[in-house]
């Protein structure tokens, strides 16, 4: 883009001190920018059924809310990110498929060691904001390419605990065939999806795999409303005793 104004202030929509707002079948693709951007005192947003695909940076951004947030039964693919937390609370994904986005499909960022501050329109209440109660359930979430992460933070120590401490994931899949390693954490380090359940505590029931073919079927495939996880589980990545897949 000429100027490169790829990432400040735009976005194929962006979304400032909306209270109450419902997205529903909303289509973002190939923005050379982000896709949607909701940005500063946002709470109770409903997305639902929506596509955001090959956007030149950032497929979902969230930037300094204090939630809620949800963003369900949507397919988020091939954006440099896929979603991106930063300094927004209440961040909930549900049934969503998070496919080949090039960096990372969830960051969780912001100010690395600080809040951001911001006022309720509505009540004049001052905010101090953080990445915190967050909950990820029953998504589809695949790398294709080894430096793609699965998660990624860029928040320090005590602030990525601090998430960590607040936030739930269970029943979720995740996959990535190249390399096991694809959870990254606050010291840089890059982890196993072992590592992830002991660290974090959560997605206890969830999944990960590195089969090819589960990917395949994850390109077109997110939880249906009737579908059980087991069901799921069973139909799109074998019997249980299939050796790519490992289940806690």
């Amino acid at each position: 883009m000429k100027g490169g104004f790829t990432g400040w202030a735009v976005a194929g929509m962006k979304n400032l001190l909306t209270h109450g707002g419902i997205f529903l079948r909303h289509k973002s693709y190939a923005n050379q920018t982000h896709g949607i951007w909701f940005d500063s005192d946002c709470e109770n947003i409903s997305v639902d059924e929506a596509d955001f695909c090959s956007n030149l940076e950032i497929g979902i951004y969230l930037e300094i809310n204090q939630g809620p947030l949800t963003i369900e039964n949507s397919r988020i693919f091939w954006n440099k990110y896929g979603i991106l937390i930063a300094n927004s609370a209440r961040v909930n994904l549900k049934g969503n498929n998070i496919h080949g986005n090039a960096a990372s499909q969830i960051m969780v960022s912001g100010l690395d060691d600080a809040a951001r501050l911001e006022t309720n329109w509505e009540t004049g209440a001052q905010m101090e904001i953080l990445a915190e109660q967050a909950a990820w359930i029953h998504n589809v979430v695949t790398s294709t390419e080894d430096k793609q992460f699965l998660v990624s933070t860029t928040l320090s120590p005590p602030l990525w605990q601090h998430f960590v401490d607040s936030f739930t994931s269970d029943r979720n899949i995740w996959l990535k065939p190249q390399e096991s390693n694809a959870f990254e954490i606050a010291s840089g380090d890059a982890i196993d999806f072992e590592t992830w359940q002991l660290t974090t505590h959560q997605d206890r029931n969830s999944c990960f795999t590195m089969s090819v073919a589960a990917i395949r079927h994850s390109k077109t495939y997110s939880f249906s409303r009737t579908a059980s996880f087991g069901q799921w589980k069973e139909a799109r990545m074998g019997p249980a005793n299939n050796p790519a897949i490992h289940t806690y």
